[in-house]
């Protein structure tokens, strides 16, 4: 535990940032573990400590990789691969007060993904009357540019201008 007071006193000495996430489970994570940020290391875990049900991790983020935390950032538990790490996803919506970050929460993670698919749908559907009129048009330029080959295929087509 004395590493971890090392740890978080370095952090703030070199003006980096705490932070504290309760989670259900912390697979993996310990002193040490990677923390990161769009898949770029910004940090530590400083310590995992159980708190009845839950599991409260702090972790630090060094001074140069300034964080704008939202309302809505929570972390994800990585235990895939040679090294469990903490993924803080910063969120969109609001600004984050204070307090112990969330688990993220799959309708967290899927819900932008949602609303842009919408969005596509919605500019596809008003492309489709342009797209359906483009078709047209070229159906008729093909079919004119073929009947005109093939006139001047003819040998007994009058001859072009």
């Amino acid at each position: 535990m004395r590493g971890v007071w090392i740890l978080v006193l370095g952090l703030l000495a070199c003006g980096g940032t705490t932070y504290t996430a309760e989670l259900d489970h912390a697979s993996g994570l310990h002193e040490g573990s990677p923390v990161e940020l769009s898949g770029v290391r910004v940090g530590e875990v400083a310590g995992v400590a159980v708190a009845g049900e839950k599991v409260h991790v702090s972790f630090g983020v060094g001074r140069e990789h300034e964080l704008a935390l939202h309302a809505d950032a929570c972390v994800i538990v990585n235990a895939a691969g040679p090294e469990a790490s903490l993924t803080l996803m910063p969120g969109d919506t609001g600004t984050w007060e204070s307090g112990a970050l969330p688990a993220c929460q799959l309708s967290d993670l899927v819900g932008d993904l949602g609303q842009q698919l919408d969005q596509a749908v919605q500019a596809v559907r008003q492309l489709a009357p342009d797209a359906r009129e483009l078709g047209q048009t070229l159906g008729q330029a093909t079919r004119e540019f073929t009947e005109g080959l093939a006139a001047g295929l003819d040998p007994s087509a009058p001859p072009a201008p």
